[in-house]
């Protein structure tokens, strides 16, 4: 017995009715929250503008000739400092695969080493909660 599928399928008036209730709640909280950011990000242009050291801030940081100037060095530091971050990635993982694969190791005679690195990743790991610990003191 296969019963036949209605391709003619059309939502109910009730599911009509929350469709345009959805819609016209969507928009309104649209609407909010482009007038909360205006005033909101318009408050803080006018405050920031009308500020005493406002000129000065200009010259400092939306000078746009200083800009260009710098911009090769910053570009330069820039790749350095992604160089940099795939290097530590790279060099932290093999050292944290060693320990991990020291930690559970069950070879006697890497026992030693298996301590050491027992207590220097609790060490690590324990180093918030000392800090924090010292920092209430």
């Amino acid at each position: 017995m296969t019963e036949r599928i209605n391709s003619a399928w059309s939502p109910s008036s009730r599911e009509v009715e929350r469709g345009i209730a959805r819609r016209r709640i969507s928009r309104k909280q649209a609407l909010i929250a482009a007038i909360s950011t205006t005033l909101v990000l318009g408050t803080l242009a006018l405050v920031l503008i009308t500020s005493p050291g406002w000129e000065s801030v200009k010259a400092t940081f939306f000078d746009i000739d200083y800009g260009r100037e710098v911009f090769p060095t910053v570009i330069k530091g820039l790749w350095i400092n992604i160089q940099l971050t795939f290097i530590g990635g790279v060099a932290i993982g093999v050292i944290a695969l060693g320990l991990a694969l020291m930690r559970t190791t069950k070879s006697p005679a890497l026992t030693p080493f298996r301590f050491l690195a027992t207590a220097y990743v609790d060490i690590f790991r324990g180093a918030p909660l000392i800090l924090i610990i010292l920092l209430e003191i």
